[in-house]
């Protein structure tokens, strides 16, 4: 009974549950039950329970069974708990290959990147071969390394292994190589599989989405809208990314309206600038929960009505949920970008104190970019002082305060920001640019060109920003100064026309 309970995705809990009656009833488990009781413990993250079922183990002198050392390795991993795992895999005394993929799997999912490899590189050394469940968390490695090279090396092994037809590792590897921006080997394996399931289709249309290649994403739907595979909920909120990317609001009708693809759906509309359709699907979804309401108050914020926004706030508590950590951000950024300096000082109180929400680094930079963008450099600045060390403000804040000084003309307290912009994210063009117009709107033409000539000195790559405009069923992409477009003249004319008029209104 604890056995089934503990396979079925919905009756978990009733696992730990009928483990606890087995013991009031005098039943002393044995180690297949609290194998399978630490396995409803793993979905559940109940790591107070698993660590009663360790103890319990340890005083049955089942502490040396290796399956239930390879399910504590996998609890204390999945609970986050990687110095639990790791003193059960060196106690260990004779590994197997499930032993070294679980505590592998453990670390790349707490993403202990260099440590994983350092264990693959003691797998290797101690003989024992890897497998498929190995070879799949290599690729995740290769994720987040961005490591084309050695994803091209996993998949030569997977090849020799004969692993190439096992669809967990070929979804894998379409998503390694579609993340270290090689689509078209990701797209050559997935022409090359015969059957395609659900996770493959959606693999690939999110492979597409991440390299801003949207068109091609929704293509790939549209094939699979042709076979007899139903998309599921994850094909559903990629293909909506997609659409997102790609601006195009008329795909996504008629899709479920379910808490979850409606809340995704709730955010292409927004992120289109269509406010309307967004409060339209928020209005339909027929349970809402928190992340529903902290992306509809999102929308209302980054499309330019932060009244709205905050006023939503009331509407929540109304309907007995709490803010989360996102709520909180989604309402100081519309505050922010709204000008709303008093109501954002009053929420940021107001999260604090009444509803305890642990505020992070992101919440504490918003606040210093609401105090930044109403022209209150001083205060923002007073506030980065009274913050601890653990707390200091992230690049946007910093960014942020450097905008306001080019925009209210503080150009010398701009140079003394500057030297903290490109501390905190010395790799990123944003600070160099912001630095260079500042001193560009203050004359000072040498400056602005030696920031310029910096950033090209230090090798800072300047990425230079795009308009997507959905144009007779085809996105269209507008790079900032592009000269090579086929319509750059006509554009250059219109662009001209537009200031034109703006210049007049000001004047008016």
């Amino acid at each position: 009974m604890v056995a089934g309970y503990a396979q079925s995705e919905e009756e978990t809990m009733v696992a730990l549950k009928c483990f606890l009656r087995m013991i009031d009833f005098g039943i002393t488990p044995d180690g297949q039950s609290a194998v399978s009781v630490l396995k409803a413990c793993s979905k559940l993250r109940a790591i107070r329970m698993g660590q009663s079922i360790h103890g319990f183990v340890i005083s049955r002198g089942l502490d040396y069974d290796l399956f239930l050392q390879n399910s504590l390795i996998d609890l204390y991993s999945k609970c986050n708990d990687i110095d639990s795992s790791l003193r059960v895999f060196w106690e260990i005394l004779e590994k197997n290959v499930v032993s070294w993929n679980s505590l592998l799997s453990g670390l790349v999912q707490n993403e202990k990147h260099s440590e994983a490899l350092t264990l693959f590189d003691s797998m290797r050394k101690a003989g024992v071969e890897s497998d498929e469940v190995t070879l799949v968390n290599l690729l995740q490695l290769c994720k987040s390394f961005l490591d084309p090279y050695k994803c091209k090396l996993i998949h030569s092994r997977i090849l020799r292994r004969g692993f190439d037809l096992n669809e967990l590792v070929t979804n894998s590897l379409i998503d390694a190589y579609a993340s270290c921006n090689l689509i078209t080997y990701a797209w050559s394996q997935f022409s090359n599989i015969k059957s395609l399931d659900a996770v493959t289709w959606s693999t690939m249309i999110a492979g597409f989405t991440s390299c801003g290649m949207p068109d091609e994403a929704i293509g790939v739907f549209r094939e699979m809208s042709h076979t007899t595979e139903w998309p599921n909920a994850i094909t559903m909120l990629n293909l909506l990314e997609a659409c997102s990317l790609s601006a195009d609001l008329k795909r996504s009708r008629g899709l479920a309206s379910d808490v979850v693809v409606g809340t995704g759906i709730l955010d292409m509309y927004s992120k289109c600038g269509s406010i309307g359709s967004s409060r339209k699907v928020f209005d339909r979804i027929p349970h809402m929960n928190v992340v529903t309401w902290s992306a509809i108050i999102a929308a209302y914020g980054m499309n330019g009505f932060p009244n709205e926004a905050v006023a939503l706030l009331a509407e929540m508590k109304m309907c007995g949920l709490r803010p989360n950590q996102v709520t909180a951000l989604s309402l100081l950024s519309a505050c922010s970008h709204g000008g709303l300096v008093e109501e954002g000082l009053s929420l940021f109180e107001e999260l604090i104190w009444d509803h305890e929400v642990e505020l992070g680094l992101e919440h504490y930079s918003c606040l210093v970019d609401i105090l930044a963008r109403a022209g209150k450099v001083d205060s923002a600045m007073n506030f980065i002082g009274r913050l601890h060390v653990g707390l200091k403000p992230g690049p946007s804040a910093w960014g942020a305060l450097l905008g306001a000084c080019r925009n209210y003309e503080n150009y010398e307290f701009g140079a003394s920001v500057l030297p903290q912009v490109r501390e905190v994210e010395p790799s990123s063009s944003a600070g160099y640019l912001l630095a260079s117009n500042m001193y560009a709107s203050g004359h000072s033409w040498v400056d602005a060109t030696k920031m310029r000539m910096l950033a090209k000195e230090e090798g800072v790559k300047v990425i230079a920003g795009y308009s997507l405009v959905y144009v007779n069923g085809k996105a269209c992409r507008f790079l900032a100064g592009d000269k090579h477009h086929s319509l750059s003249d006509e554009l250059q004319f219109a662009i001209q026309q537009l200031h034109s008029c703006m210049k007049m209104d000001l004047t008016g």
